[in-house]
């Protein structure tokens, strides 16, 4: 079997960005070349190098020496496919799904796509894994439609990419963006009903104390040379007030 490298560069950029994010491990790219190393008469040396890479880095290095950098929204698409497959296959849990949503460059997805993943973000910020159900269904939800992507079908991504890229199009025009995520809903604890009841005692000093305070604050009864008492007014109201909160019984 002949086996071209330009036939892989876009499955190499998706491996490479994967490696940088943790998502792709050295062991998942030496075992894709050394499957093609097996059935090919003559592999191209990129191939062997790959195979023969020690880490992370050296994998890089050699993809960067054969592929340059890419902008493509395909890449992103296929790795949250890879993202979905092992969150469905219980390898990660919803916390690293995060993390590797939040560590691919989502700007060069479409508005659509970029504006679900930073809600989802959001919604991890402020609610965390105290309504992990909601979160988890939430990640389903963003990354089940990049299932149709996988790193063997990857002949097809372009064409896969611009049917989802239809396909949103679509979802644009049926539902509202902020529909698409659960949100846990506020828990209103009514307030207690208190029993406020009067001491009979105390509501016989209180009314006599109002009362007169009212008399002379307002000019009513006058000191016997004809003198306003609106001070003396003033201070039976406020004792009136202070005895009236202190015989409150809840």
């Amino acid at each position: 079997m002949d086996a071209s490298l330009s036939d892989y560069k876009l499955l190499l950029q998706a491996y490479r960005l994967g490696l940088r994010i943790g998502l792709i491990t050295k062991a998942d790219v030496v075992a894709w070349a050394d499957e093609i190393i097996m059935h090919t008469d003559e592999p191209d040396y990129t191939f062997i190098a790959l195979s023969m890479s020690r880490d992370d880095n050296e994998l890089i290095g050699v993809i960067n020496q054969t592929v340059p950098e890419s902008d493509d929204l395909v890449i992103t698409r296929a790795l949250l496919s890879e993202v979905w497959r092992r969150f469905h296959n219980q390898t990660i849990n919803v916390a690293e799904a995060v993390f590797y949503i939040e560590s691919l460059p989502r700007y060069k997805l479409t508005d659509y796509e970029s504006l679900q993943a930073y809600d989802l973000e959001d919604y991890e910020f402020l609610y965390g894994h105290v309504n992990e159900p909601n979160l988890r269904f939430n990640v389903i939800r963003f990354l089940s439609i990049y299932q149709r992507f996988n790193f063997d079908n990857y002949p097809e991504w372009n064409q896969l990419s611009d049917e989802l890229t239809a396909e949103i199009e679509i979802k644009k025009t049926l539902e509202c963006r902020h529909d698409l995520y659960i949100y846990p809903q506020p828990r209103i604890i009514p307030a207690a009903h208190k029993k406020v009841s009067i001491n009979f005692f105390a509501l016989l000093a209180i009314l006599p104390l109002a009362s007169i305070g009212f008399l002379l604050l307002t000019g009513y009864v006058k000191s016997g040379k004809g003198e306003s008492l609106s001070i003396l007014g003033i201070i039976c109201i406020v004792m009136a007030v202070v005895t009236f909160r202190n015989s409150r019984q809840t």
